[in-house]
Order: structure tokens, then C-alpha cells, then sequence
């Protein structure tokens, strides 16, 4: 196993994680690899300490940058990665042991341009014991039924860090600068450019549940950019004819979800479109969301008050 991956890791004000996050990647049963820090302007000792690290591992590769957000980090990564694989591991994160060996022997095992594997959540005290469980069975998802699962938020998601890719594949692509859930507008792409992909749920990606993360303190920019970049996904996809269901269902809960924290000119277009999609998803939407749709399109505000701050 002779062939270099490359880590990207954006670090932005995470002092507290970051040794426990870099000392994870560098106990990888995969040796073959090279492990990208990129301090997004700190204003901890977060830029300190990825400097140190550097001095500890030949393998780590340090850049300081102007703070652009989580996105223009990854796209900073990229610039400076030389695998032929490239995975994401997010600085509050930490992975298994295997994580990269597991995935670098999916794609190349199945010959698939991009593989993922399970996560396991993890809070503050938890104890850390790695997943012995490990199914022998790898499935090999074709394009189209991937995008699927994206769209219903089911097995690997739109997550960027529990998986990997051929860096090829980032040669046109790239992920929204300024946007939150960048994730939403971005892996779908990747997904387009592949016949397949292989995916094993062993739980390899531990993922740090911070009460002060972005997905816990979720903004009205976390909103409007989750409208934004579902709108352009839907407009994307519309044409697959595979995809339409799934497509339309998730354009339809995303505006559930982020019309109360929209603005006023937004909320008009979102309460046109749910109302288009309506005949295509009133017979798969949920009980609840039947409810919360009749309430959006006759008591809009009503449904702004009462979900404003779910």
C-alpha cells in the first residue's frame, strides 16, 4: 500500500480538541499518508499548536490563511494536497485507527472513485473504546441510488469526513465559500462525476457533538444557506428522472425547516414552491409534516411563530 492519501484538516479556534484530532490521524494503520493543517486564522493558540505538531511528524504539512470559513479551508487543503486520494477529518473530530486503511481499501478493492464508512456520535466524557464490530459485507451503490440516500439523509449523507475520494474529482468542484452546511452543496456534485460507490457501515468517524458547534447554534444564516443551497441541489437534480421523488421531498422538508428564519422575500418564494411540490409529496410526507405544511400555506405566521426556534 504505496499510494499517498492525504488528511485535510481545517483548524479554527479549537485548542481545546485539536491534539486529541491530529493524534488519531497519525495513529492510522495506513502509514501512506499526509496530514494537511490548515489554521483558518485563529485567534487561539489553535495555529500554535498545529506548528508543534509539524515538528513531531514529517508527514504533517502546516498552512496559516486568513480566516474564510470551514469551506475555503477545504478548498485551501486541496490546493496543497499531492494523494491520489484525498479524505476530510473536521479539527473537533477524531477517527479510528483503521479509518483510512478501511476506506483506501474500499475504492480499491471495488475500484470505486469515492467509499464511506459509518460514524459513531461522541459527547464531552464519553468513553472512547474503538468498534470492533467490522461487517464483512461492502455494498457498491450505483449513482443514482447514492444521491438517493443523500436526499433522505440516510446511510453516509452528505458528510465530507467519512469518506474518501480520488482528488480528481475536486478539479471542478469545490465547496461554497460563505455558505454553512457547505456539505449540502458540494457531495451530490462528487457523487455526479462517479458510476458508483462503496460503502461499509463499520463506525470508523467519531463525530464531536459540540453544544457550540454550528449545527447546535444554527443562525439565520445557517437557514438561509441551507434554502439556498437545497434550491440549487433541487434545480441541479430536477432533470433525473430517478431522482425527482426523493428530490422534491427534500426541497419540501428543507423549506419546513427554514421558513420561519427567513426572510420576507425568501418566505414568499419558499411558500410558492412548498405549495408546487405539494401533490408530488403529500403522499410520502409524514403525518407531522402534512400538519406543519397546512399551517405554512394557510398560518404562515402562525408556523413562524411556533417554529421559529426548534
Amino acid at each position: 500500500m504505496d499510494t499517498l492519501v492525504s488528511v485535510i484538516i481545517p483548524v479554527y479556534n479549537v485548542e481545546k480538541y485539536l491534539d486529541r484530532c491530529i493524534q488519531s490521524v497519525l495513529k492510522q494503520t495506513y502509514r501512506k499518508i499526509e496530514v494537511i493543517l490548515v489554521d483558518d486564522g485563529s485567534t487561539d493558540k489553535s495555529g500554535d499548536l498545529c506548528e508543534v505538531w509539524k515538528t513531531r511528524d514529517e508527514r504533517i504539512i502546516v498552512v496559516h490563511k486568513k480566516n474564510g470559513g470551514l469551506s475555503d479551508a477545504r478548498n485551501y487543503g486541496l490546493k496543497y494536497a499531492t494523494g491520489t486520494y484525498v479524505c476530510f477529518v473536521d479539527s473537533d473530530d477524531f477517527v479510528d485507527s483503521r479509518f483510512v486503511e478501511v476506506l483506501y481499501r474500499l475504492v480499491e478493492e471495488t475500484s470505486t472513485h469515492i467509499a464511506a464508512v459509518g460514524l459513531r456520535e461522541y459527547s464531552e466524557g464519553d468513553a472512547i473504546q474503538e468498534d470492533n464490530y467490522f461487517p464483512e459485507k461492502t455494498e457498491i451503490v450505483n449513482r443514482n441510488d447514492a444521491i438517493s440516500c443523500l436526499l433522505r439523509n440516510a446511510r453516509f449523507q452528505d458528510y465530507a469526513w467519512n469518506k474518501i475520494y480520488r482528488r480528481d474529482l475536486f478539479e471542478n468542484i469545490e465547496y461554497p465559500v460563505g455558505r454553512k452546511m457547505e456539505d449540502l452543496g458540494t457531495t451530490y456534485k462528487l457523487f455526479r462525476n462517479v458510476d458508483k460507490i462503496s460503502y461499509n457501515p463499520c463506525r470508523l468517524y467519531y463525530y464531536f457533538q459540540r453544544d457550540d458547534s454550528i449545527i447546535h447554534v444554527a443562525g439565520q444564516k445557517f437557514y438561509e444557506d441551507k434554502y439556498a443551497l437545497a434550491r440549487e441541489r433541487y434545480a441541479e437534480l430536477k432533470s433525473e428522472n430517478e431522482l425527482q421523488l426523493d428530490n422534491a421531498h427534500f426541497l419540501f422538508r428543507a423549506i419546513l425547516d427554514c421558513y420561519p428564519h427567513l426572510q420576507a422575500e425568501d418566505k414568499m418564494k419558499a411558500k410558492k414552491e412548498i405549495q408546487e411540490l405539494w401533490p408530488a409529496c403529500r403522499g410520502i410526507c409524514s403525518s407531522k409534516n402534512r400538519v406543519k405544511y397546512f399551517l405554512l400555506s394557510y398560518l404562515s405566521q402562525i408556523y413562524t411563530r411556533m417554529y421559529q426556534h426548534d
